[in-house]
């Protein structure tokens, strides 16, 4: 994974490791080392995308973008051509969701009727 703006300057040798695959940029993760938090958009960030892009398609391997869930901010980097998967959702998220859904008070269960038989 891409995460962070050193492992960007570093994505050719990354990319280049055999056993690698392919390479994700955790989008969010990345901008937030940025300092630029969920700006997608930056300029800072468009670089970032084609450095790693270049390492990609040098290497012969595919992209996989993280974290980007709208569609108008995604397609710049689909547009790009070197991305083969998108996940749209953010890890953070999860982990924040799960324990918040699991805390929730219980109900009780609704009781059944017998099947008619």
């Amino acid at each position: 994974m891409i995460e962070t703006p050193d492992a960007v300057d570093v994505a050719d040798k990354i990319i280049g490791v055999d056993g690698i695959d392919a390479i994700r940029i955790g989008s969010n993760d990345l901008t937030t080392a940025m300092r630029i938090p969920g700006q997608y958009g930056h300029e800072r960030v468009r670089e970032a995308y084609r450095i790693v892009i270049d390492a990609c398609r040098a290497a012969g391997k595919p992209l996989i973008i993280g974290g980007i869930r709208k569609k108008e901010q995604l397609e710049p980097y689909v547009g790009m051509g070197a991305a083969r998967c998108y996940f749209a959702g953010a890890d953070t998220v999860s982990c924040w969701k799960g324990p918040r859904a699991s805390s929730r008070k219980p109900r009780r269960p609704t009781p059944r009727s017998a099947p008619d038989r």
